[in-house]
């Protein structure tokens, strides 16, 4: 559904959005959620999310909003490595011409509105109504009630004005990663 979507507006307040994973983080991600799992499988799921990732680069590429909560910066997912990995990866991304990546503050009170990640998918306006879902470690939750993409595109909306512009995002992205390299 990605693939046919023209704008996605993605909260992620744990983690690292998957569009946005570093093949290393993904693993270390597959590994934590599976334990036992072979190295078939979480090599898998980290070439289906590098596949994923195509729709930032084709020719019309599909417009990202992310808003991350600041601690999803400093959670060492896979280790050091694979988070300054993910860190410079993020900084990478970020200058893509269609992707606008914030940062939700720590101490924004803005954080206690997220009860977990969530992803509103838009389509081209003669086609299907917005679609909204969450990634759990155990599959998606859509919501399909009436009203609730407007109810999360508002709280999108309220997020992405408590969180930092991009500009400002970068720039704690770089001294997260400068605190990690100090490690």
């Amino acid at each position: 559904m990605e693939w046919d979507a023209v704008e996605m507006y993605d909260v992620e307040p744990v983690l690292i959005p998957g569009l946005l994973q570093t093949p290393a983080y993904t693993r270390a991600l597959a590994r934590i959620h599976f334990p036992g799992a072979d190295e078939e499988r979480t090599d898998m799921q980290a070439t289906v999310r590098q596949d994923r990732r195509k729709v930032l680069t084709r020719a019309d590429p599909l417009q990202l909003w992310v808003v991350v909560c600041e601690s999803a910066l400093y959670h060492e997912v896979g280790g050091i490595d694979v988070m300054r990995e993910q860190l410079e990866s993020l900084l990478t991304d970020s200058d893509l011409p269609k992707v606008e990546l914030q940062i939700l503050p720590k101490e924004s009170p803005m954080n206690a509105a997220l009860v977990g990640p969530f992803v509103i998918m838009s389509f081209a306006p003669s086609s299907a109504e917005d679609l909204v879902h969450g990634e759990l470690d155990n599959g998606t939750v859509h919501y399909a009630e009436p009203g609730d993409a407007e109810r999360f595109a508002a709280l999108f909306r309220r997020l992405n004005m408590a969180a930092l512009d991009p500009s400002t995002s970068r720039a704690l992205i770089r001294r997260v990663l400068k605190e990690t390299a100090a490690e």
